[in-house]
């Protein structure tokens, strides 16, 4: 099976409400069906007030801090977490009681949730420059640019350019081994989900 490429842009985006009422999620892209069950998704939470999270039980959660001064997130009552360094990821289980205490004034967070009866997940913010981006056998990628990017060595000698707000999904098999380059600014994200 040959590799799939599929560029998701900021005119596909959509604003939701929180499962819990609490504020306004923007879906970047997810493989949601009609029911609006998703094995991944990827989404910008602007977070206006301190306050409990949604909770997805089964999903396995990454946030990044984008903007804001950061916020303490308390999971399940275990010692609480800082997240105030900008594109630092933290993972957490989705379904567990959290709750996020603001550090100073509004804040807007990535999220990366997984469903973990389909996938395991390991995920990273890369930062300018140029590298080979290898891809696994079975593995689906997920890129999300925060800045540019560039994909050279697709199938065909093709390329593929991001820029802010576009997501590209990297479906099928095959080993594959590409060349990114991150434009100066911003980094780009990456999660790397393996079939269970």
């Amino acid at each position: 099976m040959e590799r799939r490429f599929r560029l998701i842009g900021p005119a596909r985006h959509r604003r939701v409400p929180w499962k819990n009422g609490g504020g306004w999620t923007t879906e970047l892209a997810s493989d949601a069906g009609a029911d609006g069950r998703f094995g991944w998704r990827l989404s910008l939470a602007d977070v206006e007030k301190s306050g409990p999270f949604s909770r997805f039980l089964g999903i396995a959660r990454t946030i990044m801090l984008v903007e804001g001064r950061g916020f303490v997130l308390t999971v399940a009552g275990a010692p609480p977490v800082r997240i105030a360094r900008p594109f630092d990821p933290f993972a957490f289980d989705g379904g567990a009681k959290t709750d996020c205490r603001l550090i100073a004034g509004p804040v807007r967070d990535f999220n990366l949730m997984v469903d973990r009866a389909r996938y395991s997940t390991s995920c990273a913010a890369i930062a300018p420059g140029r590298q080979v981006l290898e891809l696994a056998g079975k593995e689906l990628a997920l890129l999300h640019a925060f800045g540019a990017a560039r994909l050279s060595g697709l199938p065909g000698g093709r390329r593929q350019d991001l820029g802010p707000g576009d997501s590209l999904v990297v479906a099928g098999r095959g080993a594959l081994a590409l060349m990114l380059e991150v434009a100066p600014g911003a980094p780009l994200f990456r999660a790397s989900l393996t079939p269970c």
